[in-house]
């Protein structure tokens, strides 16, 4: 669903631009400001101290009026972000905590239009698969996991592409109910004719579920039914151990359309287990849960398991092996 915003004008304060890169530190952050001649910006960074936050500004050299506006919080845009035009008006806006593009001027975005064909294209193949009431209850289009590209570009869904993009990435969020959402759980991939491309990959949903046709296509599951019945069957929370949710896919590996299995899963971790480790591995960090698994179709209580989820820190970085079941 588009939103139409008003367009909203910004007075700028009075600034002493020099034209040369310059530090300034106060008590509380740092503030760097860049000047690139070449593509008439200028770039200013105000990183808050020991927060990793930094409100970032960009204007036009040439008028010194505003470009863009956000915040970074460990190099990632969080919030509203704003661009625009070197007139002064509102071009869009991005809110990446809620993942909406609000865009008010299509004449900055070339392939807008066929953007939005090809989305079409990707909300049908939701509802055909499933139904247009999972579609419409259940659906969200998170435009900051989706991206387009072609052979020289690789953007994301809500950058300026200089080129026709001939390969368009759509990833949607599952909204349970208002209270809980599970972010990218449907990607689909579709060529520069709308056909879609089958993944084989394991690290992200590309494909569907097949479901017989004697059921409903939609949730069925009840969050505060689901907790009832995990509940029953074993779940008890304290201030220290409280469960989480996540809809857990499963993937067969082969890159067909019908290739994924979705659970609801109700998580709740009963140990931890850190071994030290040795040279570049400073250390294994071994999670124990136990696992609710309910049908999200049905609505219906499959099992209660033991899972482990595994951490490996080394130098620098880190890797996860996912939730999986402890043997």
């Amino acid at each position: 669903m588009r939103k139409i915003l008003s367009i909203l004008f910004c007075i700028l304060p009075l600034l002493n631009w020099a034209q040369e890169n310059t530090i300034s530190i106060t008590d509380s952050s740092k503030i760097e400001t860049k000047y690139f001649v070449d593509i008439n910006s200028i770039r200013v960074f105000n990183e808050v101290n020991y927060k990793f936050i930094n409100y970032y500004s960009e204007y036009y050299l040439d008028t010194k009026k505003l470009k863009q506006e956000g915040t970074y919080d460990h190099g990632y845009p969080i919030g509203l972000w704003k661009e625009y035009s070197q007139d002064g008006k509102l071009i869009h806006e991005t809110n990446y905590n809620d993942s909406i593009w609000c865009l008010q001027n299509r004449l900055y975005f070339r392939f807008f239009d066929l953007q939005l064909k090809m989305k079409n294209k990707a909300d049908s193949l939701i509802a055909i698969t499933y139904s247009q009431e999972f579609f419409d209850k259940h659906i969200e289009f998170n435009s900051m996991g989706s991206f387009i590209k072609n052979g020289k570009e690789n953007l994301r869904w809500n950058e300026k592409i200089r080129n026709k993009p001939t390969n368009f990435t759509l990833n949607y969020d599952i909204r349970l109910d208002p209270k809980h959402t599970y972010k990218d759980m449907i990607r689909i991939e579709l060529d520069s004719t709308g056909r879609f491309i089958p993944d084989d990959a394991y690290w992200y949903p590309q494909g569907f579920e097949k479901l017989p046709n004697n059921i409903k296509k939609t949730f069925k599951l009840n969050f505060d039914s689901v907790y009832k019945i995990a509940k029953y069957n074993g779940l008890i929370e304290s201030d220290t151990s409280e469960a989480t949710t996540v809809i857990k896919w499963e993937s067969s590996n082969k890159p067909e359309f019908y290739n994924l299995n979705y659970k609801f899963y109700f998580i709740q971790k009963y140990k931890s287990e850190k071994i030290d480790g040795e040279r570049y591995l400073l250390y294994i960090l071994n999670d124990y849960y136990n696992v609710w698994i309910f049908n999200p179709w049905t609505g219906e209580f499959v099992e209660k398991k033991k899972m482990i989820s595994t951490y490996e820190a080394e130098q620098g970085h880190g890797r996860s092996s996912g939730l999986h079941d402890l043997k």
